[in-house]
């Protein structure tokens, strides 16, 4: 039983699942069939566990497959350490032996990370004009990282974009420290010549940072000041924040009670509703402030009810509330629809913010609640942000190289592909495209790497160092 079990496991599991033994006709059978398709000789079976040895073929693919997995699903590298997926992969193939967690992080993760940077910096010498976004942000250690994405058009007129680097700030976040960490990645990449706008959040220590200190345009995030934009309207009008604080507790109150929401539950059912779970919003993010507004009306009945089974009358929302309510969500429905643009693509051109803020202005004028204290601020603010937006350069050019998009001379074409049809015609327009369509709009690219870094920096890779984890975020982007 125990040759069977060391020598056939594939045999022995199946026979053991149907609990019942192994017979000789069983093993003889399964070693015919296998020899039916492939009789191997001596020499073919030493050729095999050769290719398993370091240095051998089938070695160098399967440490290769085993580091794409681990940037790409953002696994701990002590993975090959662990009793389990060790089982996993012999049951898979019993000749494979795993590598080691100092050579993951010595050898061929470094190995990886070097064959991607060199295919980076082939394209980026080979392009005229660089944007970059970037951004700051801490991780669960309280260990502050900047992160810089590049965004270009290549030699083939494809947009792309690479992050360049996610780098340990161990100094002052002041706008000095900034523009040298940024000088630094730039240099090393040899793009800081090349380097025609940086796109980062409102924040005055980078803003700073990429104007006075590297004397480069600075592009304002358009889904950050959108945020910044609801955000002092709600703060700035009194009936809408007071209604936000009342939903705010009453989603509280059923997120920390069994009881509550067993019973919203149950009321869901008899009222023939869909069950869903309230939704709380964020400080940091408008728009889940929408959909928690967006929810509790959909469910407002349950919640009314329920809250009143449970003797918390009291929380309930009034009439003229709920009405305040209403048109808060009716107002901020273009804005969700903006912000949801902005963050839902690959790459959102710059050539966006233009019509996209003036569309917003003409839906708040023509919505029936814009006479309201909430719809007057919102209009403020767009004003006050977006007043001079024709003005700004880069987005009057990137907005005039976009051609209109479903017309009957380019159906369902972009602006970077028009561009390139017609690059012999307009040869003066075909450079400027190389540099105000690779622009984009948000810095939504470096921030959508602060999640994966969340989940990369978290207690079971919490002892990974500065290095390997640029290393994994930039092989889990760019490969």
């Amino acid at each position: 039983m125990k040759h069977i079990q060391s020598k056939h496991p594939l045999q022995y599991a199946e026979q053991k699942e149907n609990n019942s033994p192994v017979s000789p006709a069983t093993l003889s059978q399964s070693q015919a069939t296998s020899s039916h398709f492939a009789q191997q000789t001596l020499p073919d079976v030493f050729a095999k566990k050769d290719g398993y040895k370091e240095g051998g073929l089938k070695k160098q693919q399967l440490d290769k497959l085993l580091i794409k997995m681990i940037a790409t699903d953002l696994q701990p590298i002590s993975i090959v350490e662990d009793k389990g997926f060790k089982n996993f992969v012999y049951g898979l193939d019993p000749w494979c032996v795993m590598p080691s967690r100092r050579d993951m992080t010595r050898k061929y993760l470094p190995a990886m990370y070097d064959e991607a940077v060199k295919q980076v910096q082939g394209e980026l010498r080979e392009t005229p004009h660089v944007s970059l976004t970037t951004d700051l942000w801490t991780s669960r250690q309280t260990r502050g990282f900047i992160t810089v994405t590049a965004h270009y058009i290549n030699s083939e007129w494809n947009l792309k974009s690479a992050v360049l680097e996610t780098a340990r700030l161990k100094v002052d976040h002041t706008a000095e420290n900034i523009a040298d960490e940024l000088k630094r990645i730039c240099t090393l990449w040899e793009i800081l010549d090349k380097v025609c706008c940086i796109i980062t959040d409102n924040a005055a220590n980078i803003v700073a940072a990429v104007t006075k200190y590297m004397q480069i345009k600075q592009q304002p995030c358009f889904a950050h000041t959108l945020n910044l934009v609801v955000q002092d309207s709600i703060k700035n009008t009194n009936e809408i924040k007071l209604s936000q604080e009342k939903i705010k507790r009453i989603v509280s109150f059923f997120h920390h009670s069994v009881k509550a929401t067993d019973k919203l539950s149950e009321i869901q059912n008899q009222n023939g509703v869909e069950r869903k779970k309230l939704i709380m919003d964020v400080d940091t993010r408008w728009n889940s402030t929408f959909y928690m507004m967006e929810r509790f009306l959909e469910q407002h009945e349950a919640i009314t009810t329920t809250l009143c089974l449970l003797g918390k009358s009291n929380m309930c929302l009034s009439s003229e509330e709920l009405e305040v309510v209403k048109g808060a969500v009716l107002l901020l429905g273009p804005f969700e629809e903006a912000t949801r643009e902005m963050s839902t693509e690959n790459f959102t051109s710059l050539s966006k913010v233009i019509p996209i803020t003036r569309a917003l202005q003409q839906c708040i004028n023509s919505n029936a609640h814009m006479r309201t204290g909430f719809g007057t601020e919102l209009q403020k603010q767009l004003q006050k942000r977006f007043a001079t937006v024709e003005k700004v350069f880069q987005l009057g050019a990137a907005t005039l190289l976009d051609v209109p998009r479903g017309t009957n001379n380019s159906p369902g074409r972009g602006p970077i592909e028009m561009v390139k049809m017609h690059s012999v015609l307009f040869p003066k327009l075909h450079a400027l495209a190389k540099k105000f369509l690779c622009i984009p709009a948000t810095s939504v690219p470096s921030e959508r790497l602060f999640s994966k870094a969340g989940e990369l920096i978290s207690h079971r890779r919490s002892a990974l160092s500065d290095k390997n984890i640029n290393m994994i975020l930039f092989l889990n982007k760019n490969m």
